[in-house]
């Protein structure tokens, strides 16, 4: 699976990328890269990410990773400017004071509060971050940490809520993957759905058509 933060270098030194896209193989698509055999070493394949996972918003943590077999000789003349430029677009994605909205592309969110996340993918949202609304079409990696988010909404999908975060709402047609850790829910309706609910999580209420299909102890 590609990880934050995704690129293709080509032999020029020109570094593809788009905010929105986590896939390399996305990437070749959307910038028509010709990617046959023959020409398989006319570009590559780099992401620039992160060891552990807990580490999303510290970017000094983060390395320049080759995703090929074989890294061919004439990148390595561009990995010093590659590993500069990626810095700094992904520090620019990296969220640690106050927003009102959040929307396209990718983030990471910590230690700070946002109104609303829309129509945006977050890798995660951690520290002591609050959020009031996570809606549209917004998908969210992790909620960890002392985390609080007051709304999922709409059509938000998130992966995986755990530590002790908290979320007060999950309704309209949301999908929630996983709740654990300690994590705590106070109220899951409308059409929304959790898949699992494991460990010492909480949740108080559940109704309307809402559902929680696996809720393991």
């Amino acid at each position: 699976m590609c990880k934050f933060y995704s690129a293709i270098v080509m032999e020029n030194g020109d570094v593809l990328h788009d905010e929105h896209v986590l896939s390399h193989e996305d990437l070749i698509a959307l910038f028509n890269i010709n990617d046959t055999q023959t020409n398989c070493d006319k570009f590559v394949r780099v992401e620039f990410t992160v060891e552990d996972e807990n580490d999303y918003a510290d970017i000094e943590k983060y390395k320049l990773n080759v995703d090929e077999q074989t890294i061919p000789k004439w990148f390595e003349k561009h990995r010093e400017f590659v590993t500069e430029k990626l810095k700094g677009i992904v520090q620019n994605r990296i969220i640690l004071t106050d927003r009102k909205l959040l929307i396209g592309g990718l983030f990471v969110v910590k230690d700070c509060k946002i109104t609303t996340i829309k129509d945006c993918h977050v890798i995660s949202i951690s520290g002591s971050a609050q959020v009031k609304n996570i809606c549209g079409s917004a998908q969210v990696k992790n909620i960890y940490g002392s985390a609080q988010v007051e709304n999922i909404c709409g059509s938000a999908q998130v992966k995986y809520i755990y530590d002790s975060a908290q979320v007060k709402n999950i309704s309209g047609s949301a999908q929630v993957e996983n709740i654990y850790g300690s994590a705590q829910v106070k109220y899951i309706y409308d059409s929304a759905q959790v898949k699992n609910i494991y460990g010492s999580a909480q949740v108080e209420n559940i109704y309307g058509s809402a559902k929680i299909i696996n809720y393991r102890r």
